[in-house]
């Protein structure tokens, strides 16, 4: 299982989505992704780059 903890200072994630093996896991992959594409959008958000 994959455990995110979200502060105001951070986002960590820990844990394995248990798919496939570490490091070819397309789930674990996938959340990676979809985290660093949240944290790029509200650094872009917090900087008035973007109108939403």
């Amino acid at each position: 299982m994959i455990v995110a903890n979200v502060s105001k200072e951070k986002i960590t994630l820990d844990g394995h989505a248990g798919y496939a093996e570490p490091e070819k896991d397309i789930v674990c992959a996938a959340v990676t992704a979809l985290v660093q594409t949240m944290v790029h959008r509200s650094q872009i958000q917090r900087r008035g780059r973007c109108n939403l």
